[in-house]
Order: C-alpha cells, then structure tokens, then sequence
C-alpha cells in the first residue's frame, strides 16, 4: 500500500513501463472528465524491469516489443549511457508528457479541474518522489 487509500479512492490504469497508449489514454480521459478524478499521477519505481528491457535491446514478442519501443523512443541517447535511474525518470516524464498533451485532459488541467504530477517509487526506502515533469 503506497497512497494509505481504501477501495474506490484510487483509478489506476497499469501498463509494464507506464507507457500509455490510446487504451490508457481513454481511460484517464474517462476518469478525468466521467469520474471527475482531480488528480493524474505517472509513477514509475526504480528498478523498473520493462526499462532495463528495453535498454537490452534484446527482441521480444511483437506484443512486448511495442511497449519496449514506446520506452526506447524517449531516450535514444540515455541508452548510450545506461544510466538506468535517468531513463527511468525521462520515461515518466515523456508518459506524462504524452497525457498533458491530450485535448480533453489539457482542457481539464487549464480550468484547475485536474493536476499531473510525475513521480517515483523508491524500492529501497518505499518513498516516493514527486518531481517536475
């Protein structure tokens, strides 16, 4: 338990390597906009498998491999590095990014209805970390 919220507190929408895609997307516009949910928050965790997947570049089932590319499209040149920890936090913000960008859920977010935070689950510590995105 993360948030300390009991049943019907939270709508999570999960994705391996919180990409989102049109699925997602309708679905946070459902909670935003249906639901009236006043808060989006992308939260990654260090660690995060489907990243280090991703940084491999090993070829997986073609179902895997679109989430995998989704990751690597966000940080070609990180990948060169192999800072995990910094492709991680790009990841979550180009998620973020990718959700701020949509025309209901912007809309939502200029009239002060809803607020995006980015954010990271430390494994270590169970903190976590809001950053800017």
């Amino acid at each position: 338990m993360i948030f300390n919220a009991g049943p019907g507190e939270l709508f999570i929408v999960r994705t391996a390597g919180n990409v989102v895609g049109t699925y997602e997307i309708g679905s946070l516009e459902y909670a935003v906009n249906a639901l009236y949910a006043p808060l989006v928050v992308v939260l990654g965790h260090q660690q995060c498998g489907a990243v280090k997947a991703a940084v491999s570049g090993k070829d997986y089932s073609p179902n895997l491999n679109a989430v995998l590319n989704e990751i690597r499209c966000c940080c070609e040149l990180e990948f060169l590095k192999g800072d995990i920890s910094e492709i991680e936090d790009k990841n979550i913000r180009y998620t973020l990014s990718k959700i701020a960008a949509n025309e209901n859920i912007s809309k939502a977010v200029s009239q002060g209805a809803v607020r995006l935070l980015a954010a990271k689950y430390s494994l270590e510590t169970g903190i976590v970390n809001f950053f800017d995105f």
